[in-house]
């Protein structure tokens, strides 16, 4: 079903075919020296054969991989952060709040979190479409979202560089509105990856040159509430069952042949306000990680879910509502989520490997009593929970009680396969 895992940090079979056939070569050259005269030696047996080093063996198993020379990784070490970030989803209650004199201000409601976003690579997603029919017409939320323009600087002002776009909302407004998202996505400065105007853009592999490491990123969602796919490349639609895995695993290896050396798999997947995944998504990790995935990046269910490690893969399974108000369902879990801090690093052998994780669990804040610019704050809980006195952003006890819970929540859910921080590692 699934292709074998290409190891990082071991020889690889390849490796050893290679050595034994360097080890043949030597011994027919060695022959040759003795029994064929000097001056009648082809020119390839008139110099020793180099040996072949276990660092040697490693590199050589590495680059195919990188799609790099040996020259150009051997010895030029690299680090590449990468800051994982839920779902952006713009309920009325958020944007009626930062409208102002015809436009809107969300940058105040980013003002705290903003200090604690600061990888190489800051990746989020961006649920339902952004400015779909131009000029901030027609904004609307639940159950067809339409997002003012201004999230988008925003985001980037909280230095996101990144945001996911296959996901059950991208179609709310049609293939246009997609088109539309995608294109003010790349106008603000941003990467938007998973939806494509054209098979051209959908056959492109995402990979990003981060620090010198070629970060590779596929996305797909499993469902588009029921909105037929107008055009078959415009998103990439999954079943949710093991049958999705050869797939996703073949455009991994594309990624992989166009250079990528890290490589993500953005799921939009499972059931919503579930604490756990479902057993399907466990099958479906698991194939992926046999598969040679090295992060699953999972959404969808608007709370937090397991984190876990399957080999060398790190598998989370949703990271959670990032910056969403969904207090009128009544469920403390749903302003609740986590920043999850990647560390990506090749040696001075060539080989990349996921060298740390943590996570940092957040808190989006509805503050009592306060409207407009002041209305919501997204906070880093553990930076507040741990307080000897209530900070002076909550406006009433009961406020700070609730993010003290989310420091205390998010953990007891996602597991200890890495750590919680209070803040996010520089």
């Amino acid at each position: 079903m699934a292709r074998s895992r290409r190891k990082h940090r071991v020889k690889s079979t390849s490796s050893l075919v290679l050595r034994l056939a360097l080890l043949l070569v030597s011994v027919a050259v060695l022959l040759a020296c003795v029994l064929i005269p000097a001056e009648k030696l082809p020119w390839y047996a008139a110099s020793p054969v180099k040996p072949v080093s276990d660092a040697d063996a490693q590199v050589d198993s590495a680059l195919p991989r990188a799609g790099s020379s040996a020259a150009a990784a051997v010895g030029k070490t690299a680090e590449a952060t990468i800051s994982l970030c839920g779902d952006v989803l713009l309920h009325t209650t958020v944007f009626k709040q930062a409208k102002s004199e015809g436009s809107y201000d969300f940058n105040p409601y980013f003002s705290i979190i903003k200090e604690y976003i600061h990888g190489d690579m800051n990746i989020a997603n961006m649920e339902g479409p952004v400015d779909a029919l131009g000029g901030n017409q027609g904004i609307s939320s639940y159950p067809a979202f339409n997002a003012p323009h201004e999230i988008l600087d925003a985001l980037k002002g909280a230095g996101f560089t990144t945001l996911l776009t296959a996901n059950n909302h991208a179609l709310d407004k049609g293939f246009n509105g997609l088109v539309k998202n995608r294109q003010n996505i790349r106008d603000a400065g941003l990467d938007a990856v998973g939806t494509f105007e054209n098979q051209t853009e959908h056959d492109e592999p995402f990979i990003k040159s981060v620090n010198g490491i070629k970060i590779g990123i596929a996305a797909y969602t499993d469902s588009t509430n029921g909105i037929p796919l107008p055009k078959p490349y415009c998103v990439d639609k999954i079943d949710l069952n093991s049958s999705a895995v050869p797939g996703i695993l073949a455009d991994v290896e594309r990624l992989r042949e166009a250079g990528a050396e890290f490589v993500m798999v953005s799921l939009h997947w499972g059931a919503e306000y579930q604490d756990a995944p479902a057993p399907v998504q466990k099958d479906i990790a698991a194939g992926l990680a046999e598969g040679g995935v090295d992060v699953v990046i999972g959404n969808h269910a608007h709370c937090v879910q397991p984190i876990e490690r399957i080999g060398d893969c790190l598998v989370i399974y949703s990271l959670g509502n990032f910056f969403v108000d969904q207090t009128p369902l009544n469920r403390a879990k749903t302003q609740e989520s986590m920043i999850v801090n990647l560390r990506v690093a090749r040696d001075a052998e060539g080989i990349i490997r996921l060298a740390d994780a943590s996570y940092m669990p957040t808190f989006m804040y509805r503050v009592t009593g306060k409207s407009g610019p002041d209305a919501f704050r997204l906070l880093p809980a553990g930076a507040y929970a741990e307080a000897d006195e209530r900070p002076g952003v909550f406006t009433h006890d009961a406020d700070w009680n609730k993010c003290k819970n989310a420091w205390k929540r998010v953990p007891e859910i996602v597991g200890d396969a890495i750590r919680a921080t209070a803040e996010s590692p520089r």
